[in-house]
């Protein structure tokens, strides 16, 4: 199962409609739709506050839509991720 930690921080592109303001709240309402579609998808929070979301994230590496899926709920709540570790894959 790849892992990989991220830093999610407010994107220097236009934020859209979703975006709430605060980079944690956006942030997490990104991770919970990227949650909800496909099974085994994981996170864990590592660190937060208002500006940024340090997460943990895990998926079944036979899951090809985990990157283009996060993508695409990050840029519409106006996030954008930093790739900071590559976990193992197991």
């Amino acid at each position: 199962m790849p892992e990989a930690r991220y830093l999610f921080q407010k994107a220097s592109f236009p934020a859209l409609v979703k975006s709430r303001g605060k980079v944690n709240d956006d942030a997490l309402n990104a991770l919970a739709k990227w949650l909800e579609d496909a099974s085994n998808r994981r996170f864990e929070i590592v660190a937060e506050d208002e500006q940024l979301l340090r997460a943990d994230l895990s998926w079944p590496s036979s899951d090809s839509k985990a990157a283009p899926d996060l993508d695409a709920y990050c840029e519409d709540h106006g996030i954008a991720r930093v790739l900071q570790r590559r976990g193992a894959s197991h």
